[in-house]
């Protein structure tokens, strides 16, 4: 069977790409524009999803190896959820604290006063995260 080289040759059909890849997916081809994600499509956000469950997960772990008698959680809003709604409820009875606050590109020592500060106002109160 002769084979087709050329601008006429047959082309396999185009997969989309896979999540976190450099190579466009379907969206690019479509009339939307640049851009442009489908809700609930953010790479960004679902990576952020996906860093908070392993985050969860390995905090639980920890409390099962009793690596740790009480927990602190420190993160922005939507991750600190997260990560509150992986941990099961032995791990969840450790956390003392509960600080909704981005705070990534806060040093070690300003970290520490910020937890700090946020335990002498709260006393023993634990927070939960908001819906």
């Amino acid at each position: 069977m002769p084979v087709a080289i050329g601008a006429g040759a047959p082309t396999a059909p185009r997969r989309p790409a896979e999540p976190g890849g450099d190579r466009p997916g379907t969206i690019a081809h479509s009339h939307a524009p640049p851009g442009y994600a489908p809700p609930g499509h953010d790479p960004h956000m679902l990576e952020t999803e996906t860093f908070a469950k392993v985050v969860g997960g390995q905090l639980n772990a920890a409390a099962r190896r009793q690596d740790f008698d009480d927990l602190i959680l420190v993160a922005p809003p939507r991750t600190l959820k997260t990560i509150h709604d992986t941990l099961d409820a032995a791990t969840r009875e450790r956390v003392i604290l509960i600080l909704e606050q981005d705070l990534m590109r806060t040093s070690a020592q300003d970290l520490l006063l910020h937890v700090e500060a946020w335990m002498f106002r709260c006393g023993d109160r634990v927070d939960t995260p908001s819906e």
